[in-house]
């Protein structure tokens, strides 16, 4: 198991929060919470990280979206394995009463008021 990965100079670390890459280029960039970087199992295979997954209000099944803003993301028990290749950067998962506080936001900065329920397991 690998404790830290480097990504076009960025330093990626367990516990960071990352962009994950999207199947199409139209959709935004998946986000997740790195748990853990595996190596290839053979030399010619690619490091992989284990992530758990924020869902933004596109991607989680709610009647009443309207109340959900933009860059609200609902962290989830969903856990998942990808390749590092598509680790696009980091990106800062706040609290809410942190990111309300914070003078001039990026895009990078992104926040967490609740956590979504997945087939029963609430983390």
């Amino acid at each position: 198991m690998l404790g830290n990965f480097y990504l076009i100079f960025v330093l990626l670390s367990v516990g960071d929060k990352v962009l994950i890459r999207p199947f199409k280029i139209t959709e935004l960039p998946y986000v997740g919470l790195v748990k853990k970087f595996t190596p290839g199992k053979r030399k010619r295979d690619d490091p992989t990280v284990t992530l758990h997954w924020f869902y933004r209000r596109g991607e989680i099944e709610i009647r009443n979206k309207s109340f959900i803003g933009e860059k609200e993301l609902f962290y989830s028990s969903q856990e998942d394995v990808q390749s590092v290749k598509t680790i696009m950067t980091k990106c800062s998962v706040h609290t809410f009463k942190d990111y309300c506080n914070i003078d001039v936001a990026n895009p990078l900065d992104l926040f967490i008021p609740s956590t979504y329920i997945v087939a029963g397991v609430v983390r």
